[in-house]
């Protein structure tokens, strides 16, 4: 109670407060994390959009009238920020509210509120919703209170593509309607693969995906162990065999990519972490970088990450290694691309096979379409599809 007086009063000291209620809008955007992705369908919008913030540090004005303080009170039982974005929304009036963070609790919590109004809800999926699976096994596991699959409230959710549809369902979380959108950030990256220009090509691109800043997951040791083995396999075949790899760092700051550089240095050899740091990211921060080391490379190696079902899509050889024992770790995509027993020999016999080769052969040893996991095709625009969506509710009288 105390730390929740304390961040109250951190807000009202650091942000702008306004004494009226905001303009009315006919469109809300719920958290601005990230909202670089959806610039070009928000530029259609400018004049009848607002955002509103969710996170602590990127709140920047605070809405003060008798009518707000009475809803928010009135909904306290949603918690102080809900309630407050609750009857801002009220006040504000959209016929849409959307969402570039699809599994925010907060945006979940609120479309539930209007659940029973005219107000539609769209949530736009950002990246691997691994913690779907994730959270139904904390949960069994006892890692977790409380089921978080069981929290979210999703009306229409624009997700990457047909495996997303499966394990939603599998999990029984609350969706009214499916989009099979496909990857926003992929397709911006596309269009901005000039601007960071490699010269160099590479036989291995691995996609990092350490246990550092996710508290639960760290604390299943087979998960760490799993992917140590992983990373170190990489290492060694990349240099007993003189084969060009490019480790993409998962922190795109470069704060948190010394974090991450000092949580794999305390895991790995001094001679192994040397190799790692020698051979990746590091200092590279653009969100758009890992994509560019993709397209440059010849297979894209990893667990499970969004990175990995994009490469798919785009015709990339993709090899997912999940040694963790977890199998909701198991790549959705089985057969030449997947690989779970545990063997620097089989690790080194199956990289070789899909760096000789053809991708015609590669793909016919695949048991679903290379599009299962992300929804990316050259008749498909998703950008024109959710602007004409956006448009059509804000058009309705």
């Amino acid at each position: 109670m105390i730390t929740k007086f304390r961040i109250l009063l951190y807000l009202f000291y650091k942000s702008n407060i306004l004494l009226k209620k905001p303009k009315n809008k006919s469109l809300v955007v719920i958290d601005s994390t990230s909202i670089d992705n959806l610039k070009n369908i928000l530029d259609n919008f400018k004049n009848q959009s607002c955002i509103l913030e969710t996170r602590n540090e990127l709140i920047k004005e605070i809405y003060i009238t008798p009518k707000i303080l009475l809803k928010t009170l009135l909904k306290w039982h949603f918690g102080l920020k809900t309630s407050y974005l609750i009857a801002l929304i009220e006040e504000i009036k959209p016929k849409l509210v959307l969402t570039f963070i699809d599994n925010s609790l907060i945006f979940s919590k609120i479309a539930k509120k209007f659940k029973n109004s005219d107000v539609k809800f769209f949530a736009i999926q950002n990246g691997w919703r691994g913690d779907i699976c994730e959270n139904n096994f904390l949960f069994k596991n006892g890692f977790l209170k409380k089921d978080k699959n069981k929290e979210f409230y999703l009306p229409d959710f624009f997700c990457l593509g047909q495996n997303d549809i499966s394990n939603y369902k599998k999990y029984r979380v609350k969706i009214k309607n499916f989009y099979k959108l496909g990857s926003l950030r992929l397709i911006n990256a596309l269009k901005k693969k000039q601007e960071i220009i490699i010269k160099q090509n590479f036989d291995i691109c691995f996609i990092c995906n350490t246990t550092w800043g996710r508290e639960q997951i760290g604390k299943i040791k087979s998960f760490e162990i799993g992917y140590l083995s992983l990373l170190r396999y990489a290492i060694k075949i990349s240099k007993e065999n003189n084969i060009k790899i490019i480790f993409c760092l998962k922190q795109k700051t470069i704060k948190r990519q010394n974090e991450e550089l000092n949580f794999v240095k305390t895991k790995l050899t001094k001679s192994e972490f040397i190799f790692f740091k020698k051979n990746c990211t590091y200092k590279l921060i653009s969100q758009y970088s890992s994509y560019s080391y993709i397209l440059k490379s010849n297979i894209i190696i990893g667990l499970t990450s969004t990175l990995l079902g994009e490469s798919l899509a785009l015709k990339k050889k993709v090899l997912s290694c999940n040694y963790t024992n977890l199998n909701f770790y198991d790549f959705p995509v089985n057969g030449i691309c997947f690989l779970k027993k545990k063997s620097y020999e089989l690790f080194e016999i199956r990289v070789k096979k899909i760096l000789q080769c053809s991708y015609s052969y590669y793909e016919k040893n695949l048991n679903k379409k290379k599009n299962y996991i992300v929804n990316y095709q050259n008749s498909f625009n998703p950008e024109q599809f959710l602007t004409k969506k956006i448009t059509d509710i804000i058009q309705t009288n």
